[in-house]
């Protein structure tokens, strides 16, 4: 990734966004087509959101990186999280003892 493109992107959250490990002959078709109309290729979440790409995803390794193995996987065994499957939260309680106060 070019350094202008790389000052968009973040390298350090636990989703993690990345090119597909292959295109098909039909997303370089798309391509050579703008070019041909005069739009570059690039990286439309950067600076420039003219032009034409082949979109990146949420990715880890070449498979897809949810929410779920980004968030909640590595939080699964905490004491603290209870997940519950097809459940309507209409209120959170936060205890008064758990938060934090920066003074």
């Amino acid at each position: 990734m070019e350094r202008s493109s790389a000052d968009f992107h973040g390298r350090k959250g636990p989703l993690t966004v990345e090119a597909a490990p292959w295109t098909t002959r039909l997303a370089h078709t798309f391509l050579q087509a703008g070019l041909e109309l005069g739009y570059p290729v690039l990286d439309v979440n950067a600076a420039s959101q003219e032009g034409f790409m082949v979109p990146h995803g949420f990715l880890r390794r070449g498979g897809r990186c949810s929410n779920a193995k980004a968030f909640l996987r590595p939080a699964s065994r905490r004491r603290n999280l209870h997940v519950a499957l097809n459940t309507l939260v209409k209120k959170v309680l936060v205890q008064q003892c758990c938060i934090l106060q920066k003074s």
